[in-house]
């Protein structure tokens, strides 16, 4: 089977799933195929017979009815020994590896790697074989890595005092104040970013902070218990674009391009967020956020394809970077 054959057939199969994971009674393989054409997928009835025979083989509880010769799904089936699997799982088995992918430089990579290979001992030969298929037609960018530089020791210490709610005695370089010790309140372990960061609380401060785990060189958990209130990372972070932290939102609305907006409607970039359509084309965003680094940082990342229309101590910083990005550059060129 050629490539291309793979991927029309692994379309066919995902979309007779589909069909039939959301019909209560099932189709005939004549419902089938007209279901099939009419999403513009050609093919015959024996093709769609081959399709179910291989849908059976990797472990979907595909059944006939003999009456009514209906092709349905069933609750559930086993695949392999006391293996209990629902429809689509093994579609959804390959892309959750897919996206844990990123994790395989984290100190999470030996545990995911045990269960991943757990659980393709128990789909069998044929589910194998179709995993082999869903590679052939489903791919994952090679993006950044995600927890890199994260001791699993340290963030197993981390772990327990939250859960212990034990204050932390640390190693922590900041890129304000450098290597130092410090003691800290834990309260949450964070994951945003593609890293790992720990809540807790500056004790020398008094102030809540996020702080990220590659940058930990020790840990050591004191025999002293942390009285601190603990608030959900979720409602801590409300107003920030990522993981600075910061108490007061702005009323933030940006206008981007045309040729931008179907980019920036297909996605949620903040829960207060909204957007609407002006009639040139352009999309205007407007959200409650806090004006962070890591904010202005994505802001910037699209150029002069968007406008800040408010608020003003952003545009000031917007300014601000760029002159000074047009001074080094000068300087660069003189020299």
């Amino acid at each position: 089977m050629t490539e291309s054959n793979r991927n029309m057939q692994m379309v066919r199969l995902q979309k007779i799933v589909d069909f039939l994971s959301n019909s209560r009674y099932g189709y005939t393989v004549e419902q089938i195929l007209q279901k099939l054409l009419d999403h513009g997928l050609t093919c015959t009835k024996r093709t769609i017979y081959r399709d179910l025979q291989a849908l059976m083989s990797t472990g979907y509880p595909l059944k006939e009815d003999e009456v009514a010769h209906k092709w349905r799904i069933e609750a559930e089936t086993k695949v392999g020994h006391a293996f209990q699997i629902t429809p689509q799982a093994l579609i959804g088995l390959y892309i959750l590896k897919g996206i844990a992918s990123p994790l395989m430089e984290s100190p999470f990579a030996k545990d995911l790697i045990e269960f991943f290979n757990t659980i393709d001992s128990k789909v069998g030969e044929k589910g194998r074989e179709y995993l082999d298929e869903l590679s052939q037609a489903v791919h994952f960018s090679n993006g950044s890595t995600w927890g890199a530089g994260v001791s699993s020791e340290i963030l197993q210490t981390i772990r327990l005092a939250c859960t212990e709610r034990q204050v932390l005695e640390v190693g922590y370089e900041s890129t304000q104040g450098g290597k130092r010790v410090r003691k800290l309140g834990p309260q949450n372990i964070y994951f945003a970013q593609g890293s790992f960061y720990l809540i807790a609380e500056d004790m020398e401060e008094s102030k809540v902070k996020t702080f990220a785990l590659p940058r930990f060189s020790s840990a050591e958990m004191l025999d002293e218990e942390y009285l601190g209130q603990t608030v959900p990372p979720s409602q801590m972070l409300s107003n920030s674009f990522a993981v600075y932290m910061a108490n007061e939102a702005e009323k933030v609305e940006l206008i981007f391009d045309k040729d931008l907006a179907l980019y920036i409607k297909e996605r949620r970039w903040h829960d207060t967020q909204t957007l609407e359509t002006r009639l040139d084309g352009r999309v205007c965003l407007k959200a409650d956020l806090a004006i962070t680094p890591d904010f202005i940082g994505w802001v910037m990342s699209f150029g002069d394809k968007v406008e800040v229309a408010s608020p003003n101590i952003l545009k000031d910083e917007i300014k601000r970077i760029v002159s000074n990005m047009l001074n080094r550059y000068a300087e660069t060129k003189a020299s």
